[in-house]
């Protein structure tokens, strides 16, 4: 009995330290002096990012009060340059749920459309469930992260999606594996973001690609960001990617979710694209705020979802901003981070060259975030 009186006072004294050491973290962290060399400060933790993640090239852009700041660093040689060409992975869902919001704004569709009406005939399901267009773009349809059936299928493990088809993923759907009711708890869903691609390619009889462009891309000038390379124009400058253990690997081509993941991308096109979200910039069918309202919440903890968006209130109240609006991707070959914060008109995307290094990159994300809360960038004179 003593000795667990003892173990319990022990562990008393273990939990206070660990709120009392998250506390100091958290005071320190809200009291930052502006030193005014938030580059010198993401110059060092992108360099640490770097060595902890062993990555070969990683891409910052962060913006702060309409500045920006670029860098790229790493052990390649030579370092890729501002318009080098990385896979965003899951990045893209932000663009697929936006183009769908244009494309309500355009009256083409409503967010309460059935995804079971959309569908040919010969893919609905049995019953219709009630699943709408406004589930899928907000991970609340109830359908799984994959289709459990595909996930048995895959047959290139260094390419996994590039056998399905369409047809595939609207089948599945109709057999209902899976999928719980609609409308509950967020279920973060690649399955679901890819099917919504579709679906906007059938109401506007336009390819998914085609689509992303008219609705965002060529308004925000992102001429660089694309899935497949157009005929006629120069090769992208690719940025090789490699896979967890540092090994070059092969690109994903994500064949029939598209809308999921499959969209390249450089530094400076996304700092464009944060830039528009930060600012609220006039695109039109666009309306950034209702992009970012709450939608649901993910189960057991305190993340919501909005849009296409992911919404952190609890890490931004505690380093000091209202909310943090954000979303990662991964590939094989590739990890990548965009957050912003509106409200304190700061934001940033970090795009990396190594799969599985999402920890790392996401990391960084908010710790650059939360040093750009309060710190300014260097004066001209002071660089």
């Amino acid at each position: 009995m003593k000795a667990l009186k003892i173990v319990g006072i022990a562990l008393g004294v273990l939990v206070l330290l660990a709120v009392g050491g998250l506390a100091y973290v958290v005071y320190k962290a809200r009291h930052l002096e502006d030193s005014h060399d938030l580059q010198a400060q993401v110059d060092e933790v992108a360099r640490r990012a770097v060595e902890e993640g062993g990555i070969p090239a990683l891409a910052v852009v962060v913006e702060k009060d309409g500045q920006r700041y670029f860098q790229t660093y790493g052990t390649a040689e030579p370092l890729p340059g501002r318009d080098a060409v990385y896979e965003i992975g899951s990045v893209t869902k932000l663009f697929t749920a936006l183009t769908a919001q244009s494309l309500v704004h355009a009256g083409t569709l409503t967010w309460d459309d059935h995804v079971a009406d959309l569908l040919p005939p010969e893919h609905r399901p049995s019953q219709d469930d009630g699943t709408t267009l406004a589930h899928l773009a907000s991970h609340t349809s109830g359908l799984p992260r994959l289709s459990p059936t595909f996930l048995q299928s895959i047959v290139d493990t260094c390419d996994p999606y590039a056998s399905l088809t369409r047809d595939t993923v609207f089948a599945h759907y109709a057999r209902q594996e899976g999928k719980s009711a609609p409308g509950g708890d967020a279920e973060y869903s690649n399955w679901g973001m890819g099917l919504l691609g579709h679906l906007l390619e059938l109401a506007s009889d336009t390819g998914y690609e085609d689509l992303v462009r008219q609705h965002l891309l060529r308004p925000l000038a992102m001429h660089s960001t694309f899935i497949a390379e157009r005929p006629g124009e120069d090769p992208p400058a690719y940025v090789e990617g490699h896979d967890e253990e540092g090994r070059p690997t092969c690109p994903w081509e994500f064949g029939a979710l598209q809308g999921a993941g499959a969209f390249h991308s450089t530094i400076t096109d996304m700092a464009r694209f944060l830039h528009a979200a930060i600012d609220a910039s006039p695109v039109p069918g666009i309306d950034w705020e209702a992009s970012f309202r709450k939608r649901a919440a993910y189960a057991g903890n305190a993340m919501g979802v909005c849009l296409g968006w992911h919404l952190d209130t609890f890490t931004g109240l505690l380093f000091g901003m209202p909310r943090i609006l954000w979303h990662n991707g991964g590939t094989g070959g590739f990890s990548s981070y965009l957050g912003l914060s509106p409200e304190r008109r700061i934001g940033v995307v970090v795009l990396a060259n190594k799969g599985g290094a999402h920890a790392v990159v996401d990391k960084l994300g908010v710790d650059i975030l939360m040093r750009a809360n309060h710190i300014s960038f260097a004066r001209e004179g002071d660089r």
